[in-house]
């Protein structure tokens, strides 16, 4: 009589611990994303920033300083949950954003967060920011400002 081989034995509860081990790794890899998604977006409109909350009410839906008081057809797009960035803006400022406390930055870096069809197909050649570490920049008369993956010079 020959006993049955306990090399077996072995290998299969391996096998399923191993399983185990890449289905914990893949969802905790990719749990991040998942966030992201789920993140419910705010979406608003506003004729004039002095339609808009101030600061002090709604920080997110306020005027950032680098955009111009007198911007008319304001879209505003941003993630309602904090941990997930995303936030994205575009207006009709005739006169651009005010660069005065603006520096350039690599477009490569400029990337927004939030995917939106607020946002242009590309971005343009010169793109800076203005403090807050949002990307903005414009294009003909229309003004944009997003959170990119992570914030940008000085924000």
């Amino acid at each position: 009589m020959h006993a049955p081989p306990r090399r077996r034995t072995v290998i299969a509860p391996l096998v399923v611990v191993g399983v185990l081990v890449a289905l914990t790794v893949a969802a905790v890899l990719a749990f991040p994303a998942f966030i992201t998604a789920a993140s419910p977006v705010e979406e608003r409109h506003y004729a004039t920033w002095a339609d808009a909350p101030s600061a002090q009410e709604d920080r997110a839906a306020a005027r950032p300083a680098w955009a111009p008081a007198d911007a008319t057809d304001i879209d505003l797009q941003y993630r309602v949950r904090r941990d997930a960035p995303g936030w994205n803006v575009a207006m009709t400022a005739s006169g651009g954003p005010d660069t005065g406390g603006c520096t350039a930055v690599p477009v490569e870096d400029a990337s927004p967060a939030l995917d939106s069809s607020l946002m242009p197909d590309r971005l343009p050649d010169e793109v800076w920011t203005c403090g807050d570490g949002r990307a903005v920049w414009t294009e003909g008369d229309r003004l944009y400002g997003a959170t990119t993956g992570t914030p940008l010079g000085d924000g």
